[in-house]
């Protein structure tokens, strides 16, 4: 898988900034049934948000890295 760039990062979450979330990771974690929504989300969208709750087992950029690398072609900006 190919990195961005640090400019590239920045230009996706000014993007991204207005968006909604399309899926919230809770006390579950990231369940498989959440992933599918995600991948589902991702037959729409380029870019999607995901709000990873205070209450979630992992932080956000863990569960980022754990979607990235069960969906294939996903980056994490």
């Amino acid at each position: 898988m190919t990195r961005l760039t640090s400019k590239q990062r920045a230009h996706l979450r000014a993007l991204a900034h207005a968006l909604k979330p399309v899926a919230h990771i809770g006390t579950e974690g990231l369940t498989d049934a959440a992933l599918k929504g995600i991948l589902e989300a991702f037959n729409t969208r380029e870019l999607l948000k995901v709000k990873v709750l205070e209450s979630a087992p992992e932080g956000a950029w863990e569960t980022a890295d754990a979607i990235a690398q069960r969906l294939e072609g996903v980056h994490v900006a």
